[in-house]
């Protein structure tokens, strides 16, 4: 008995070596999914932080390029730029469908 099963393993060697692989490929999935949940909040995170930071160069470059030293004036300068940058994104999503 036992050797017509493996003789049966021996001449269907194709289908096991598949198996294993497409068992492989599963497993590789499922950790790369699982790896892309877990990192995920600390990425996006990371990206905002980068954003914000940029954002507030901008604000310091324009805001100084137009003679407003540091203090309550570049505040409201500050206030204004982002307040065009929110007018800016309203008008993109009224014309930009994605």
């Amino acid at each position: 008995m036992r050797s017509t099963v493996m003789t049966a393993i021996q001449s269907d060697g194709f289908a096991v070596r598949f198996c294993i692989v497409l068992g492989a490929i599963f497993v590789s999935c499922a950790a790369l999914a699982g790896y892309a949940v877990v990192s995920w909040p600390a990425e996006r995170a990371a990206i905002e932080l980068q954003m914000a930071q940029e954002i507030e160069q901008e604000d310091a470059e324009v805001c100084m390029g137009r003679g407003i030293a540091a203090g309550a004036g570049r505040t409201a300068c500050a206030a204004e730029l982002a307040r065009v940058r929110k007018q800016h994104e309203e008008r993109l999503s009224r014309y930009v469908r994605w």
